[in-house]
């Protein structure tokens, strides 16, 4: 191999294979791209699905792809923006002084928007079932996806530091006074537990959680087993992070140093500088990775301690956030946003560490007692009124459960009537958890009435959800099974659609296309005005 060819070859492979090359990168890393706004940016950039989403001081949400190309941008309404939250299934939330929560799709589509006599303390928070929290400084409010308030507790003390959700999904809320209050995702009080003064970290962990202190101690609690506390430890400086991955916990603290624990006795296991001392940073854990970063450095160690690269930004950044484990960005001043390319990767050779989880409400049965009523269709129809008025009311919280079970258990009988069957199914959907998909997508199955065809149409629409194309399979069997002559399921087949446009960025397209073909023969009129009303809405 001669020079030029040897050089060339040295060049590609420290490019694709840097841990092998060198220990650490280092320098001074330079912007990849700046995009200059309509205004400054006052909340974001956040990210999700390779997309950036910010709001800027003239009250603009914009949309910006990974590369820097303008998406789209929408004005806000009622009044100036002060939160901003992104979730991982897609979905924006912005509210204003005023207490408004809007929600927007990635693709830019209005969604809903929700009412408040004051906005929330923390940005929403997002559970693992698409259902929000938002937290104000009496009480908690939990929302579905579609905006339908699900309950609303009230709080002892005020909060005082953002809440998480802990290894079993339940709500950690820190509050005033040392307390952190222990909340179920339905609403319930689990506990209240006496902590440390002064908390300075808190994240998810296996069966619990862990949190830090300004006195430097760290605790590892599990919220599943008699005792609690796991076990303890002092580090020399105040963790100002953590993040637990693995069985290992990584906690950052002031004085610059990470240093990881075993996540079962807590042992140190390894202790790394990182050149962030003096700065509160963010820790993320994606692979074989740990990254580290503020407004005017990024810091990657590996899992087994050795230091991978550290850059200093050209440009500071503020609100700097990661993608992917090799982007970083952040708004800068005079209206700019500034992209860094932290590291060149193969596509597909790292992803992150997000995993798909749910509070597994369907996972029980209901009393077989229920089943032995002389008279169950008249029971039923008790039922389904009684879950129909606590959902309307916005009180169902920690009835969630039993009525998710018991509907699930009707949707799925064959031998129910159709008209309960159909309002079940309808009902699970408004109950407005993604855990209810599976549910409703297996419907097809059970159902033959075309009142139960309808009843799952709608509470497919209810949900809207739909990343795996479960549900968008579910109403195309439907729509087969009723034919075209049968416009009332073909109308709700419609609507099933025009929820999956609005909801799934990722089968909008798909959805898109199905809806449509109802605008069209053999469809009856109705059926045809109907689907041209609808794609009407999506284009405007």
């Amino acid at each position: 191999m001669n020079k030029k060819a040897l050089i060339a070859f040295s060049a590609f492979f420290c490019a694709f294979f840097p841990p092998l090359c060198a220990l650490e990168r280092s320098g001074v890393l330079d912007p990849a791209w700046s995009k200059v706004l309509s205004a400054d940016v006052t909340l974001g950039p956040k990210a999700a699905r390779n997309r950036l989403f910010c709001v800027t001081s003239d009250n603009t949400l914009h949309c910006l792809s990974d590369s820097g190309a303008f998406l789209w941008s929408k004005p806000l309404k009622y009044g100036q923006a002060e939160l901003l939250t992104v979730t991982e299934e897609g979905f924006i939330y912005t509210v204003s002084g005023t207490g408004y929560v809007s929600a927007f799709s990635t693709d830019g589509l209005f969604l809903w928007a929700l009412s408040g006599r004051r906005p929330p303390v923390f940005s929403p928070i997002s559970g693992r079932d698409g259902r929000l929290f938002l937290v104000y400084s009496d009480s908690i409010t939990c929302v579905s996806a579609s905006g339908a308030r699900k309950w609303s507790r009230v709080l002892p003390v005020p909060p005082a530091f953002p809440p998480v959700e802990d290894g079993n999904g339940t709500l950690l809320v820190p509050a005033r006074e040392d307390i952190l209050f222990r909340m179920s995702p339905f609403g319930e009080l689990l506990e209240t537990l006496r902590i440390e003064p002064l908390l300075s970290a808190l994240a998810a962990a296996p069966d619990g959680f862990v949190c830090s202190f300004a006195s430097g101690l760290i605790m590892r609690v599990s919220t599943g087993r008699p005792g609690g506390t796991v076990w303890t430890a002092t580090l020399d400086s105040p963790c100002t992070a953590v993040a637990e991955a693995d069985g290992t916990v990584y906690a950052f603290c002031s004085d610059g140093l990470l240093v990881a624990l075993n996540t079962t006795d807590g042992t140190v296991l390894w202790s790394q500088k990182t050149g962030l001392s003096g700065t509160p940073a963010t820790v993320r854990i994606e692979e074989d990775s740990v990254y580290l970063w503020n407004s005017d450095r990024v810091v990657s160690i590996a899992r087994n301690g050795s230091s991978e690269f550290s850059y200093i930004l050209f440009a500071p950044v503020r609100n700097p956030v990661l993608m992917s484990g090799d982007r970083l960005f952040g708004s800068g001043p005079d209206w700019f946003l500034y992209a860094y390319r932290i590291q060149t990767r193969i596509t597909g050779t790292k992803n992150t560490r997000h995993k798909a989880q749910n509070y597994g409400i369907l996972n029980g049965t209901v009393p077989e007692a229920l089943y032995l009523n002389p008279d169950p269709y008249r029971e039923q129809l008790s039922f389904l009124a009684r879950v129909a008025e606590s959902i309307q009311s916005g009180t169902a919280g920690a009835s969630e459960v039993y009525y998710a079970r018991r509907l699930a258990a009707i949707v799925g009988d064959r031998n129910s009537h159709a008209i309960t069957q159909g309002r079940a199914a309808a009902l699970l959907g408004q109950l407005g958890s993604f855990e209810y998909r599976p549910v409703l997508a297996s419907g097809t199955d059970s159902v033959q009435d075309t009142s139960a065809m309808i009843g799952l149409l709608y509470g497919i629409a209810a949900i809207g959800y739909d990343p795996d194309g479960e549900l968008l399979d579910a109403v195309r069997s439907i729509s087969r099974k009723a034919g075209p002559e049968e416009f009332a399921v073909q109308i709700a087949v419609c609507d099933a659609l025009y929820a999956i446009v609005r909801y799934t960025s990722g089968r909008s397209a798909e959805a898109a296309g199905f809806l449509a073909r109802f605008a069209a023969s053999p469809y009856p009129e109705s059926v045809r005005k109907h689907a041209i009303a609808l794609l009407a809405n999506i284009l405007n």
